[in-house]
């Protein structure tokens, strides 16, 4: 993932500098950290848990920035007061630490201004790793091959259900790694990015699941497990 990642930012620095336009500040790797390292820190270390307003902000910078970048999403988002944003993400997370309805998470997030099932499910994947993956287009697609993408809750809960399931079943033969949704997000995210960017991964990272990079249809049980913190990413 980390030498993924670097290249897209490498990328989007190399594009920016082509089109003669300033350097993103922060970059794409930056931000990433940060999403990945720290946010999740910073989350839980309140009480109760809840996201701040600046986090928000940054969080759709770094996922506008990762992705398709839309600059109408990143000034709607600041359109968010901070009470509206402690309020929305504190319910939304002790809603779903208590009965796991990841559907009414979902909509609690959503009446955030800019904030719809995919940038809804970035905040979750901070919060509950263990079963809420970020909707990325990558990711969704490679757990769906051939359907078009739903940005819909439905379309989410989907998803979510096949990629925690996945990870259920690797945890299953691998006693070692305790996969998380997440990680299986980001391992889609990531083989589809290197076929994309023409980056070659090592053997170990292409062998490591043999067959099983594929989520099978008729294993999208979702989990409901006790809220986890986020493995740090090396």
């Amino acid at each position: 993932y980390n030498t993924v990642i670097k290249a897209l930012s490498d990328k989007k620095l190399e594009s920016a500098a082509k089109a003669k336009k300033p350097k993103p500040k922060p970059t794409l790797l930056q931000l990433d950290n940060w999403y990945q390292n720290d946010l999740a820190a910073s989350v839980a270390g309140r009480s109760p848990p809840h996201m701040t307003h600046a986090e928000l902000a940054k969080l759709m910078q770094w996922k506008l920035t990762r992705g398709k970048f839309r600059p109408r999403l990143q000034q709607l988002v600041l359109e968010n007061t901070p009470e509206a944003v402690e309020t929305s993400t504190r319910d939304a997370f002790s809603g779903y630490d208590k009965d796991k309805d990841l559907p009414a998470a979902i909509g609690k997030l959503s009446t955030l201004k800019a904030v719809g099932p995919a940038t809804a499910s970035a905040l979750m994947a901070c919060r509950f790793p263990e079963t809420c993956p970020f909707m990325a287009d990558e990711s969704v697609s490679a757990a769906s091959p051939g359907v078009p993408i739903q940005y819909t809750l439905k379309g989410y809960t989907t998803y979510a259900g096949k990629v925690t399931a996945k990870a259920r079943q690797l945890r299953a033969k691998d006693a070692s790694h305790r996969w998380s949704a997440h990680d299986v997000e980001l391992a889609l995210w990531t083989a589809a990015q290197a076929t994309a960017l023409g980056v070659e991964l090592s053997d170990d990272a292409e062998s490591k699941d043999g067959d099983d990079d594929v989520i099978d249809d008729d294993d999208d049980e979702e989990r409901t497990e006790p809220a986890a913190k986020r493995p740090r990413k090396k």
